[in-house]
């Protein structure tokens, strides 16, 4: 494949993944709600929520993205790179959710990121 295809390919595959992985996170978040205590009656109404519905798409369209990305690099490769996923929902927790993005969570996404960067091939 020339460069300009495995770019698009590329770019295709890992935007899909993070794409879909990051919203069906969120999207399950806002179906979940928030709580005190875990609540099995509540995260199966999740599931069946527009919000969950969305959820399952989205990871659905991952899936397929990471199968994609599986089919030109090796899985320590590929899942070091789907580790960025965590800095991402981070991002999206903060934005979409309004959830509270202090020192903890900046120090643990730079060292998700810069394990990522140790890890890529």
């Amino acid at each position: 494949m020339s460069a300009a295809g495995e770019l698009a390919y590329g770019g295709l595959a890992w935007g899909a993944y993070f794409a879909g992985s990051v919203f069906g996170h969120v999207a399950l978040k806002r179906a979940a709600g928030d709580g005190g205590s875990y609540d099995l009656a509540r995260s199966f109404a999740a599931l069946g929520s527009g919000w969950g519905m969305a959820a399952m798409v989205a990871w659905t369209l991952a899936a397929w993205a990471w199968a994609l990305a599986l089919t030109r690099h090796r899985l320590i490769d590929a899942n070091a790179m789907s580790a960025l996923r965590v800095v991402f929902c981070a991002a999206a927790a903060g934005l979409w959710l309004g959830e509270r993005f202090g020192a903890r969570e900046a120090v643990g996404t730079v060292l998700v990121a810069a394990g990522v960067w140790l890890l890529r091939g």
